[in-house]
């Protein structure tokens, strides 16, 4: 929720206060929660057995008791390099560049394409962005997860790269406003389901190494938000005003990418 938190408030921020300020207050606000956070959060209970002296055999039968599934496989080192050596955790990598990270970038775009292609005020296009985009996406998620556990990862990720797709494609081929809102409705759904079916997968297909798997596919994935935008950038660059509108063709070919990753692995999953 936090990008659409910071993109809803930020423009109202930056008008009355400027954009210095509103730096100030962003920084503010993060060190809180890192103090918070060291105030209050604790590792599970496997970390916390280990650190008061107990064998690893030992921490692993109590957590299992009280509910853990899944236990590190080494060290963090160890743990990168195992999974890095899993073909399928680099397709985990792609699918979430794709979702999360493409929700990123979706979030940092959008202000700017509502504002320049469509001249809506910046307060506006940040509500539009925060409560048409990045939240809903953020509730699709957490309602897609249930779903996921019922149908499977791979179903659940076709399905979820199909309806940003389908997202994609509005916004790449309609210049009409209203068309232009559905299709961010569509692609922030598409998103928010994908985000949730992802990490379904990693403990599934990267079991060796569900840490490093973690790693890589958090980490790498959410690079998308600092990857995309530039090449839609580039877009704009090469066709003016029109290129705010089919950049969205990158979705376009990323989904597509995806919807055949995902198949792949469907077609896995079945031959089991």
């Amino acid at each position: 929720m936090a990008p659409g938190v910071f993109t809803l408030i930020l423009p109202f921020v930056i008008s009355s206060l400027g954009l210095p300020k509103a730096y100030l207050m962003c920084f503010i606000f993060f060190a809180s929660g890192v103090f918070l956070y060291y105030l209050i959060a604790v590792d599970s209970y496997y970390f916390q057995l280990l650190k008061k002296g107990e064998s690893r055999e030992k921490a692993i039968k109590i957590s299992q008791e009280k509910g853990l599934e899944l236990f590190p496989a080494g060290d963090a080192t160890q743990s990168l390099l195992k999974s890095a050596q899993n073909p399928k955790t680099w397709l985990l990598v792609l699918l979430y560049f794709t979702s999360f990270g493409g929700f990123l970038a979706f979030t940092t775009w959008l202000p700017t394409f509502l504002s320049v292609f469509y001249e809506l005020p910046i307060q506006k296009a940040g509500i539009i962005a925060a409560l048409g985009f990045s939240m809903l996406a953020s509730l699709a998620r957490i309602i897609y997860g249930f779903i996921t556990d019922r149908i499977g990862g791979e179903l659940s990720n076709i399905i979820a790269f199909i309806v940003v797709l389908i997202g994609a494609i509005i916004l790449t081929f309609s210049n009409v406003f209203m068309f232009s809102l559905i299709g961010i409705i569509v692609i922030a759904l598409g998103k928010g389901f994908a985000n949730a079916a992802v990490f379904k997968l990693v403990p599934k297909y990267v079991s060796e190494a569900v840490g490093g798997a973690s790693g890589w596919v958090s980490g790498l994935g959410a690079f998308g938000g600092f990857a995309i935008p530039p090449i839609l950038g580039i877009i704009v660059d090469k066709l003016g005003l029109s290129g705010y509108q089919y950049g969205f063709s990158v979705y376009i070919i990323l989904a597509i990418i995806c919807i055949f990753i995902s198949s792949f692995l469907f077609s896995l999953s079945k031959s089991k």
